[in-house]
């Protein structure tokens, strides 16, 4: 992949979400919004996207061990100092890897990064795409090294989630 086909990779990522943040080293949650256009949808009042993660985040299965996400449904957004967007809200939990498993860390981050630009690309909505590439970095995290543990999209962890993405993915 050339350094150009990367930046057209960034811009179309950056179209996609408005927001991304995600912490991998806690292994806890990470969100995403993505924009709506139509305004017909959303309440008429405006909700703290920052509560709304609390809310989301409240609402996750702490019995679930694998990844999964939880949607808001579209809301007009606020956040201080940015405005308000219509959108959904999104927030994904990420696999409880246990201390016997979590062998090496190192490129767990570009590997999340990495799988989202490919469900990106093969038109995962945000519902599949954040377990994925969390599934993704957490299967990377049980072998050593930054790119020894990176999964092949024919490993088998991943099926479920390539399954349930759209069919261009199995294509790519």
């Amino acid at each position: 992949m050339n350094y150009y086909m990367c930046i057209d990779i960034f811009k179309i990522m950056i179209g996609y979400v408005d927001q991304i943040s995600f912490n991998l080293l806690q292994f806890t949650s990470l969100s995403v919004c993505q924009k709506n256009v139509s305004a017909e949808n959303a309440q008429s009042e405006e909700t703290d996207i920052d509560g709304l993660c609390d809310i989301l985040k409240k609402k996750k299965d702490s019995n679930r061990n694998s990844p999964t996400c939880i949607s808001s449904g579209v809301k007009k957004l606020c956040a201080k100092g940015i405005g308000t967007v219509t959108g959904t809200l999104f927030v994904g939990t990420a696999e409880n890897i246990p201390p016997g498993e979590l062998v090496d860390t190192t490129g767990a981050g570009d590997s999340f990064i990495g799988a989202t630009l490919y469900a990106i690309c093969a038109n995962m909505p945000p519902e599949i795409m954040l377990p994925f590439a969390a599934q993704v970095a957490a299967i990377k995290c049980r072998a050593l090294g930054a790119r020894t543990g990176i999964p092949y999209r024919t490993d088998p962890r991943l099926a479920s989630f390539l399954v349930a993405g759209s069919q261009e993915v199995a294509a790519v």
